[in-house]
């Protein structure tokens, strides 16, 4: 009997650890997304691949060819599913070349691991969107 207590105390245990390691996980992504917004720079970009991460729904990650003033840079992005920018809308300007504005930051002096995400916008280059 003892024994049973032990093992279902050493589960929950187990379990609250493993919640509050994702919680401070997607916290963690919230204040990045954050910054991208107050810091990050428009530019257009060409998305060359795409696809979902197995962990989540709510967003993708996307391979760009990101048009900077001093060339053309190749990026992986994380980037949120919201809005019209949904996972048929990546997938459909992939396909067709069509080029995105993207929120992101580039600066080097910026942590890895927020310059891992972004935002794809809405609207698109040209007028079009």
């Amino acid at each position: 009997m003892m024994l049973v207590v032990a093992l279902a105390i050493l589960f929950l245990t187990i379990l609250l650890v493993f919640f509050a390691l994702v919680f401070a996980a997607s916290a963690g992504d919230a204040e990045k997304y954050a910054r991208v917004r107050r810091e990050g720079q428009r530019h257009t970009a060409v998305i060359t691949d795409c696809g979902l991460p197995w962990n989540t729904r709510n967003q993708a990650w996307v391979l760009l060819k990101l048009e900077t003033p001093s060339g053309s840079v190749a990026k992986r992005l994380y980037v949120p599913l919201e809005g019209a920018v949904s996972y048929d809308f990546l997938a459909t300007a992939r396909v067709t070349n069509r080029p995105v504005y993207v929120l992101c930051i580039l600066d080097e002096r910026v942590d890895e691991s927020v310059r891992h995400h972004g935002y794809v916008l809405e609207q698109l280059p040209g007028g079009r969107g």
